[in-house]
């Protein structure tokens, strides 16, 4: 669990700001202004869905991560077998 907020000046490229939640271990950043005050949040799911709207075709073509079934990208101590009739809370 991440002890701070993690920020980012506005003019970051998607790229830093990928690797920043990679390296810090968060699902989003905090964008501040040159007083520090914040200004914009984003968040993984914002990368994905925006980054995959202008580029889908770009990942289309890309072999395996972005084709391949997710299981595959994952580290298997993540993986876990949920029984078929396993009722799971809403």
């Amino acid at each position: 669990m991440t002890e701070s907020v993690v920020t980012a000046r506005p003019g970051a490229s998607v790229r830093e700001i990928a690797e920043l939640m990679r390296e810090r271990n968060v699902g989003s950043v905090v964008l501040t202004d040159d007083g520090g005050d914040p200004v914009g949040f984003v968040t993984d799911r914002d990368l994905i869905t925006d980054v995959m709207r202008a580029h889908g075709e770009v990942f289309a073509e890309a072999k395996p991560a972005c084709t391949g079934i997710v299981a595959e990208l994952l580290d298997p101590r993540w993986l876990v077998e949920i029984e078929a009739e396993a009722i799971l809370p809403a």
